[in-house]
């Protein structure tokens, strides 16, 4: 099973993008978050294999 964190500061579309991720074949999403601050206060436990970043994300 690959896990992904998806990273995404819009709320539609970070949680299509968890379902999809859910709804994939030997892919399992352990997190979503709207920030990188928010992101790094739980990723070091969720340990994912892949992380989904939003490379637009504001300042």
């Amino acid at each position: 099973m690959i896990t992904v964190s998806i990273i995404e500061d819009d709320h539609g579309l970070r949680e299509s993008l968890a379902i999809w991720v859910d709804g994939s074949a030997g892919f399992s999403c352990t997190g979503t978050y709207s920030t990188c601050e928010e992101a790094f206060k739980s990723i070091a436990e969720d340990r994912p294999d892949v992380i989904l970043l939003d490379i637009e994300l504001p300042a």
